[in-house]
């Protein structure tokens, strides 16, 4: 949008540097953005070597979609591989090329719909009989959620670690936590036993008890997840319990190769990404985090990482263009379909407008979509925003207001109330512009 252009112009000679340093590593994505940017404002020869740059950057995105579009095909996975084929269309204007792409997805929406019309449907309960699951099929249920080995494992553990078990997944921790506590004080050896509590801990914020718990496991459980959506694993809890206590350093030293993003572990790569920046270390992360957040698409945590750290560096626009990407595809014309809105992304990118003395209409946008995503329930940072907006457009008394509010949701975080209050004009109320 031409506000970006206005507010975040830059060296386009720069700009085209970092594009070809981004295409010689590989972050297409990145070139792309930097590319982008130099032909806005490059004039000449600067100007032919950006759109060069932009149309390899724009070929790579394409080749890596089709790829990635191909191996989900492979996998029956449509609905992905759809996504992937939309993608690789966003970067082919061949017209024969377009015509072949768009006749694929076509043929690939069509077989995800017949999935979909083939799965099963399992019927509606009558009300007198949906009851609560008997607790041994639910604890059979969570167990059909593990991977093979660890199922194995969980098999045969005598009640009280099932009723503890299912009682940590249904977000009973402390009582789930007093059942295993008492497991292990009863000489309970079971690495499962310690590594549940380790979980139960974490959640409740005990990181120094956390660790030690995984680390007496990590050797008979190993690296690899155990959970088939990859989410739990021992080097996963034992680094988020590492940096609640404060101690970088030492998951940059064990996820060195878990964590990279080559590996395939999102869950690694966000905890060693997280460490980095814990470290200070900003430019190292600011690498990684571009590898991670090209590998790991779906995963908008890295491209607000990216973001964030990327604003400490001292470059703004290329935060906000990093955001701004990152939300697009579940954000078009103002209206957010899947995948689901990443709050954390839209604050920051409204902030960095904010902190830049926008008054742009952009601005009222994102902060709709907070509102709509919330259902107007909006938190202190939430309120804190829509303050510095009203301030800038020259509303004190609003801007009062909302400053009040956020400083009562601080001082009471568990209260909430409508966004409705203090809200800019018209937000809320009238339909969705265009992007």
């Amino acid at each position: 949008m031409g506000f970006l252009k206005r507010l975040f112009a830059g060296d386009p000679r720069q700009d085209l540097e970092r594009a070809l340093a981004e295409l010689d590593k590989g972050e297409a994505r990145r070139a792309l953005d930097y590319g982008r940017r130099a032909m806005r404002q490059a004039t000449g020869v600067d100007k032919e070597r950006a759109t060069t740059v932009v149309a390899q950057a724009r070929e790579a995105l394409a080749a890596g979609a089709l790829e990635k579009a191909g191996l989900a095909i492979e996998s029956d996975y449509f609905d992905d591989a759809a996504e992937w084929l939309r993608g690789a269309l966003e970067h082919v204007d061949d017209p024969a090329q377009r015509q072949e792409l768009e006749q694929r997805l076509k043929a690939v929406e069509i077989r995800a719909r017949e999935i979909e019309d083939e799965a099963y449907q399992l019927p509606e309960l009558d009300n007198e009989l949906a009851t609560e699951l008997d607790p041994d099929v639910h604890y059979q249920a969570l167990v059909g959620m593990l991977v093979e080995d660890a199922a194995d494992l969980y098999a045969n553990l005598p009640q009280a670690f099932r009723g503890a078990y299912v009682d940590l997944n249904e977000g009973r921790v402390e009582q789930a936590l007093a059942a295993l506590d008492d497991l292990v004080a009863a000489g309970d050896d079971n690495p499962a036993t310690r590594f549940e509590r380790g979980r139960c801990l974490l959640l409740m914020g005990d990181g120094e008890r956390a660790v030690a718990d995984f680390e007496a496991v990590w050797e008979g459980l190993g690296d690899q997840p155990l959970d088939l959506s990859g989410e739990l694993s021992v080097p996963g809890l034992w680094a988020e319990a590492m940096l609640i206590r404060g101690e970088a350093n030492p998951v940059l030293d064990r996820l060195a190769d878990l964590g990279d993003p080559s590996a395939g572990r999102p869950t690694l790569s966000s905890c060693f990404a997280r460490a980095l920046i814990a470290v200070g270390d900003l430019e190292q992360a600011r690498s990684f985090l571009a590898s991670a957040a090209s590998r790991f698409g779906s995963h908008p945590e890295f491209s607000f990482l990216l973001a964030s750290v990327l604003a400490q560096l001292g470059d703004p626009a290329a935060a906000a263009d990093c955001l701004e990407i990152a939300i697009a595809p579940s954000c078009v014309s103002g209206q957010c379909a899947k995948p689901p809105k990443h709050l954390p992304s839209i604050r920051l990118l409204t902030a960095l407008y904010l902190e830049a003395g926008s008054q742009d209409r952009r601005v009222m946008q994102l902060l709709k979509l907070v509102t709509e995503e919330l259902g107007g329930h909006l938190t202190s940072e939430d309120y804190e925003l829509l303050a510095k907006h009203h301030q800038l457009v020259g509303e004190p008394e609003a801007a009062e207001l909302a400053a009040t509010e956020a400083r009562r949701l601080r001082d009471d975080p568990g209260a909430t109330r409508p966004g409705a209050l203090a809200l800019p004009r018209g937000l809320g109320q009238t339909k969705r512009a265009a992007l």
